[in-house]
């Protein structure tokens, strides 16, 4: 991921990979607002983010904007190793089965 990042920030996207990102976050809001409670739900995140109702139509023009000098110069001002987060993810050990579970049951240990 950090070298995808790194590329971002040293050379802009192709035009067929910016055009592929536009297209595929288009559909994706065409298909979010298939429903009535989804078109709701993006009104009302948009008023909770500040950006209001109103300006919820202009999101698929704005992206139609956004150059590959844009994404270039948001990867190198904020995608940086210091607005990095790093998490590490360790798997749990697995429980040993509970006395009272089906399996347990089963096995005649309740």
């Amino acid at each position: 991921m950090q070298h995808e990042i790194t590329r971002l920030q040293n050379e802009p996207p192709s035009d067929q990979e910016l055009q592929r990102a536009k297209n595929q976050i288009e559909a994706s809001r065409t298909f979010e607002q298939d429903s009535n409670f989804r078109h709701a739900m993006l009104l009302g995140q948009a008023e909770m983010v500040g950006a209001g109702w109103r300006r919820i139509d202009q999101f698929v023009e704005r992206i139609r904007a956004v150059t590959a000098k844009d994404i270039q110069r948001v990867a190198r001002q904020y995608l940086t190793e210091d607005n990095r987060t790093l998490g590490i993810l360790m798997p749990l050990p697995p429980r040993p089965p509970e006395e009272s579970s089906p399996t347990a049951i089963r096995e005649g240990k309740s």
